[in-house]
């Protein structure tokens, strides 16, 4: 489906149900995912994660959610996208560079 035919809606659920991409194309370091936990301190979560819608696969937002996860957050907040696995890949490469 085209990004135009889509509605962007933000849903809660919990971290536990996102599942990280094995094969995402972006490492955060130590040092980055501080500076990222440090961000969620002082602001909370100010934009979604981006997940497959279906399988919850993690498109976009690693780092994030690996420094809400060590902050010891429950749930978070996503936008589910409706995309084949080989959109979702292209995406999460593009969202990368």
């Amino acid at each position: 489906m085209s990004q135009d035919k889509q509605s962007l809606v933000v849903k809660r659920v919990p971290i536990d149900s996102v599942v990280p991409d094995a094969a995402n194309a972006r490492i955060h370091g130590p040092r980055n995912v501080e500076a990222i936990r440090n961000s969620l301190r002082q602001f909370g979560q100010v934009e979604p994660l981006l997940v497959q819608r279906g399988t919850s696969r993690l498109i976009a937002g690693h780092g994030r959610l690996e420094a809400m996860r060590l902050n010891g957050v429950t749930e978070v907040d996503v936008v589910e996208l409706d995309v084949s696995d080989i959109a979702a890949t292209n995406l999460n490469i593009a969202l990368n560079r």
